[in-house]
C-alpha cells in the first residue's frame, strides 16, 4: 500500500530538516583558558556530586546527584540509600544572588541498593560491599526521563556494569529490565576482580528542553566510556531509536564519520574521539550539549587538574580541542593546599542546555570539588561550596567575533526577594571604569536586539568624570582588526570615545557626540606587538543628567 501524499510530504520535510540541521557550521575559535571562570560563582543549597541533568517538558531541570542528600540538607547523609538522589531544579543562574535564583527539591532518593523496579532508583548489580550506584547521564524526551546508572567501585577504579532507567512521572518512580545489566557484567567476586567493561559510563546528547532541538526526532544519541568513569582516551557514540532506548539490540555505534554498525554490534564501533595526548586521561564522564544558536556540539571533559573541552559540527565529529585549562594540582605538597575558594578545578563537568544564553555564547559549567584530610589541608570552607550543584561561566567566541558576551546576553539580573528586576550589574567578562553608575537593562524595550544591553547613567548629575564599559580581548600580534559596536546616547553628550587601548595607550579610537537611535561605530586597528587589547566605550560626563547605551560589539579580522 502506498503512503498517503500528505504523510509522504511530512516525512520528506522532516528528513530534509534533519539533514539541514546537521550541515556543519563554521568552527568556533580556540578559546583561551581565561574564557572559563576560575571558580564556581553560582551556588545552591544542595549536597552531592555528578549532577547528570536534562530539562524536561515542564521547564524544570532534573538532575541526579551521587553521594549526597541533594536538595535536602535537613538530615544526615545515608550512604546506603543516597548514593543516588533525583532532584528537580527551577530558576536560573542568570539571577543574582544565585542561591535565591536557583532552587530545588528532592524528587526521590535511591532507596535499597538491591532494589527492584518501581521501588528504587536502579540497583547495584555487583557486590554491594565494593560498589555504589552512580548516575552518569540523563535524557529528557517525550515527557519521559531516562537515567544511566553504573556500578562504580568504591575506590573509583572500575565500572563493570550499567543500565538505563525510565521514568514517566518526572522522576518519582523508575523502571528497567531487572534480569541483567544492559552493558558490562556483574562483579560478584571478593576481593573485586575489576572485569573489563565496554560502554558502562553513558551520557546522552542534550538537545534542549524535552529534546526539542533534535534534528531527527526519532533518534537519540548516547556517548560512552569503557572500563571506568574517568581517565580514558577514547569516547564512543551510539545512535538509538527513541522508542527503544532500553533495548540494547536496537543500538547502533559510530564506526566512521556518519556511518553506523548494524544494530546491537557493540564490537564494531570506532571511537569518535581518541585523545592520548599527555598528560593522559582527558576523556571522562561529562556532557555533550548542542549549542543551537551556534549550531555546534560541545563535549566538556576533565581529569580534575585539567579541563579539556572539545567541539564538533555533528554528533560524530570531527571533534577538535576547543580549550584546555590547567588548574594545577590541589596541593603544592601534603602540607599546603593550592586550590582555594577563588581558584579550583573540578570533576564531572556538565553544561546544561537550559542555561545557554540566547546567543549561544555564554553558558554555565557544573563541576564538583571535594577535599579529604589525607589529600592536603582543607581550605575553608572545606568543600569550597562546590560539592553541590554549583556553576561557573564559560564564554565562547567565534573567528568573526573575538569579544566575549558581545551582546550582554550572558549578564545577570538582580533578584530581590524572588522577584527579578529589569536590570542587573555589569559583570565578567565585562569591566568598568569611573566612579559613576553602570548596569544592564534586562527584558525591556531598550536593547538594540536580544534581551539585554549595557548602560552608563551617573546618579550624580553634576559629575564630569570619565566612565566606560570595557573588556580585555585576546588578539594575534601584528594583525589588523575591525572593532564595531552600537551606541545610543542622551542629546547632551559631546565627549564620547569608542576604541581599543594597550594598557593606558590608545591604539585607535573614534570620538562621538549625541547619538539618537543606536548608531554603528567602527574603528580599524593594528594589534602591533600586543596579544591583548582593551575595548572601551565611554564618555566624559557633561555636568548634567546624561546617559549612554551599548549593545552588539565585535572585534573581527579586517
Amino acid at each position: 500500500m502506498s503512503m498517503p501524499r500528505k504523510t509522504l510530504r511530512r516525512a520528506v520535510v522532516a528528513a530534509l530538516a534533519a539533514v539541514v540541521a546537521l550541515v556543519p557550521a563554521p568552527a568556533l575559535a580556540e578559546i583561551p583558558p581565561d574564557h572559563a571562570e576560575d571558580h564556581n560563582t553560582a551556588f545552591t543549597n544542595s549536597d552531592g556530586d555528578l549532577w547528570a541533568s536534562c530539562e524536561s517538558d515542564d521547564g524544570a531541570l532534573y538532575a541526579a546527584n551521587g553521594d549526597g542528600t541533594g536538595f535536602d540538607l535537613g538530615h544526615s547523609f545515608d550512604p546506603k540509600t543516597e548514593d543516588i538522589v533525583v532532584n528537580r531544579i527551577v530558576g536560573t543562574p542568570y539571577l543574582t544572588p544565585s542561591r535565591t535564583g536557583l532552587t530545588g527539591r528532592v524528587v526521590t532518593r535511591g532507596g535499597n541498593q538491591a532494589g527492584t523496579p518501581g521501588t528504587s532508583v536502579g540497583r547495584v548489580w555487583s557486590d554491594i560491599r565494593h560498589y555504589n550506584r552512580k548516575p552518569t547521564g540523563m535524557l529528557c524526551v517525550d515527557r519521559t526521563l531516562y537515567l544511566a546508572v553504573q556500578d562504580l567501585r568504591r575506590d573509583f577504579s572500575a565500572a563493570p556494569a550499567a543500565t538505563i532507567l525510565r521514568s514517566t512521572d518526572h522522576g518519582r518512580t523508575w523502571h528497567w529490565d531487572d534480569s541483567e545489566p544492559m552493558f558490562g557484567v556483574r562483579d560478584l567476586s571478593d576481593p573485586p576482580s575489576n572485569p573489563k567493561a565496554a560502554f558502562t559510563t553513558i551520557f546522552f546528547l542534550d538537545y534542549g528542553r524535552d529534546s526539542v532541538n533534535a534534528p531527527d526526532p526519532g533518534v537519540v544519541y548516547a556517548y560512552g566510556l569503557d572500563d571506568n568513569w574517568a581517565g580514558r582516551s577514547q569516547l564512543h557514540l551510539a545512535r538509538i531509536p527513541k522508542n527503544s532506548i532500553q533495548d540494547r539490540s536496537t543500538w547502533q555505534w559510530s564506526n566512521g564519520p556518519g556511518t553506523w554498525t548494524a544494530p546491537g554490534d557493540l564490537q564494531g564501533r570506532v571511537p569518535v574521539i581518541n585523545d592520548d595526548s599527555l598528560p593522559p586521561g582527558h576523556i571522562s564522564q561529562g556532557s555533550v550539549v548542542y549549542d543551537k544558536p551556534l549550531n555546534r556540539y560541545l563535549y566538556s571533559s576533565w581529569n580534575e587538574e585539567f579541563w579539556v573541552f572539545y567541539e564538533a559540527p555533528t554528533p560524530w565529529g570531527p571533534w577538535t580541542r576547543l580549550m584546555t585549562k590547567n588548574f594545577l594540582t590541589k596541593c603544592f605538597d601534603r602540607g599546603r593546599a593550592r586550590w582555594n575558594a577563588g581558584y579550583h578545578g573540578g570533576y564531572a563537568t556538565t553544561i546544561p542546555s537550559k542555561y545557554i544564553s540566547s546567543d549561544g555564547r555564554t553558558m554555565w559549567v557544573q563541576s564538583n570539588v571535594f577535599f579529604t584530610d589525607d589529600q592536603c589541608p582543607s581550605p575553608e570552607p572545606k568543600n569550597l561550596g562546590s560539592y553541590s550543584f554549583a556553576l561557573r561561566k564559560l564564554w565562547l567566541t567565534t573567528p568573526d567575533n573575538l569579544v566575549r558576551d558581545p551582546g550582554f546576553e550572558g549578564q545577570r539580573q538582580f533578584n530581590f526577594f524572588g522577584l527579578p528586576a529589569p536590570l542587573g550589574p555589569v559583570e565578567a567578562p565585562w569591566t568598568t571604569e569611573g566612579p559613576d553608575v553602570k548596569g544592564i537593562d534586562v527584558g525591556t524595550a531598550l536593547p538594540r536586539q536580544g534581551t539585554k544591553n549595557a548602560w552608563i547613567h551617573p546618579a550624580n548629575q553634576q559629575t564630569r568624570a570619565w566612565n566606560a564599559i570595557t573588556q580585555d580581548v585576546p588578539v594575534r600580534q601584528h594583525t589588523r582588526y575591525v572593532l564595531t559596536g552600537y551606541v545610543q546616547t542622551s542629546a547632551n553628550l559631546t565627549e564620547g570615545y569608542f576604541g581599543v587601548r594597550a594598557g593606558q595607550n590608545v591604539i585607535s579610537e573614534t570620538k562621538f557626540g549625541p547619538l539618537g537611535p543606536y548608531t554603528r561605530l567602527s574603528v580599524t586597528f593594528d594589534s602591533g606587538a600586543n596579544d591583548k587589547v582593551k575595548l572601551f566605550t565611554g564618555y566624559w560626563a557633561p555636568g548634567q543628567d546624561s546617559w549612554l547605551r551599548l549593545d552588539d560589539t565585535a572585534i573581527a579580522p579586517a
